[in-house]
């Protein structure tokens, strides 16, 4: 029987299109009660804000460390290996039970702890299986414990990450990275830390140093300083301190605990004592004491260093005061560079620890007069390094040097410092 177009076009509209739009309007309607309607019974195994963008609630106040609210961005500076820890508190402000792990730590100098409400903190090793349980509505801390590094150094950032669940329903599992930067610093940090003189003469000196770890200390030059270098230390006032630290970069930003003005006169004479004639590299030692009741520590001061002229010529103007010592090993070597003096002069070598040789066991120096070289007025003298079997490679030893005595009528005693450089290769 033949159809007609309308007819065919309303069988295919009852059959096919009705139906499916019925079919979209009921899953449609059926998942936004399925979203916005509570459900009954509690039948429910996990709890409605499953599937939202927060499933957990489980909010921490902070996920990087805060050691300074004025400054956020600080890392907390300690001294080496001093014993550290921060908390990060936490709330489960869902429903139900989470459970709360640890997925891995970034360096095993840290240990990391967690506490639930009242129980005690319980070391947490990083694992995908087991954690804590935290009831709905139930407190607590993360805490980092760790050991600051044995030298100073870089900045230094500690990593934990942490997974959370509903209770048994590890498809719910997201993550959470918590921090802590901490950096190690000396006792006492000084600006400038070293200060070039070029020729030494009498002269004032200022440094600047502080504390980030100790407050109300108490700072003292050692009591062998070399006569002719004088320390006045005075302590700073609130306010210097508070422009001490207002005028540091970002990126240097230092605690100010404690801080001092150091004043260093320098003079080539003083109480009839002179200062050591040749290479000047002084750094002194002080006395830093808190109030702790601690034993005082002792820390290094500023390098100064400089040239010292005196009566006694060292070596030539290439030498600039040094005894090079470059050899090739596995030979037998000697080297020598020549003093010259005033005739009444007598220099003589310095033993013991007042001259630090590169290598004593297999070094031998001498100091002996050259008659052939010497004038009335001026005498020559032949200072000497004789070695065989050295056995160390590559540059010698940093602040190596031989210490030589020159005693005068006029001047009664007086040292001479000769660094000791250069740089042994190998041989092929």
């Amino acid at each position: 029987m033949y159809r007609s177009r309308s007819s065919r076009s309303g069988e295919v509209f009852s059959r096919i299109v009705l139906p499916l739009v019925l079919f979209v309007a009921v899953v449609g309607g059926i998942a936004w009660m399925t979203q916005y309607l509570p459900s009954g019974g509690g039948k429910s195994k996990i709890s409605p804000d499953v599937g939202s963008d927060d499933p957990f609630r489980l909010n921490f106040k902070v996920t990087e460390a805060v050691f300074d609210p004025k400054d956020p961005a600080y890392g907390l500076e300690v001294e080496a290996d001093e014993k550290c820890h921060y908390d990060f508190p936490f709330q489960n402000e869902s429903s139900q039970e989470l459970e709360l792990g640890l997925k891995f730590k970034n360096c095993n100098c840290t240990h990391i702890d967690f506490q639930v409400g009242d129980q005690p903190f319980k070391a947490i090793a990083p694992s995908e299986k087991e954690g804590v349980i935290v009831g709905a509505g139930t407190s607590g801390v993360v805490r980092f414990n760790w050991t600051g590094n044995k030298t100073p150094g870089p900045p230094q950032r500690l990593k934990g990450e942490l997974w959370c669940q509903h209770k048994g329903v590890a498809k719910t599992r997201r993550f959470q990275t918590l921090e802590a930067k901490y950096v190690v610093v000396p006792p006492l940090m000084f600006q400038p830390d070293k200060q070039a003189l070029g020729a030494v003469s009498d002269r004032m000196i200022h440094f600047t140093c502080w504390s980030a770890t100790r407050k109300h200390v108490k700072l003292t030059p050692d009591k062998d300083i070399h006569p002719c270098i004088v320390y006045d230390i005075k302590p700073m006032t609130e306010k210097e301190m508070q422009d001490l630290r207002d005028g540091m970069k970002q990126e240097t930003k230092s605690r100010v605990l404690s801080a001092f003005h150091v004043n260093v006169a320098i003079y080539q004479e003083k109480d009839g004592k002179y200062l050591d004639q040749g290479y000047l590299d002084h750094k002194a030692k002080l006395h830093l004491q808190d109030d702790s009741n601690s034993e005082p520590i002792d820390v290094t001061g500023p390098a100064i260093t400089g040239t010292v002229a005196g009566d006694v010529t060292v070596g030539t103007a290439e030498d600039n005061g040094k005894f090079n010592l470059s050899f090739t090993s596995g030979e037998d070597i000697k080297r020598s560079m020549t003093l010259t003096a005033d005739s009444n002069v007598v220099l003589s070598l310095v033993a013991g620890p007042q001259g630090q040789y590169p290598d004593a066991k297999t070094m031998k120096v001498t100091l002996t007069k050259n008659e052939a070289d010497s004038t009335p007025d001026r005498t020559s003298w032949k200072l000497e390094i004789g070695t065989k079997d050295y056995t160390l490679r590559g540059p010698v030893p940093e602040n190596s040097f031989i210490m030589v005595q020159q005693t005068s009528p006029s001047r009664g005693i007086r040292r001479i410092r000769i660094p000791v450089v250069g740089t042994v290769t190998v041989q092929r």
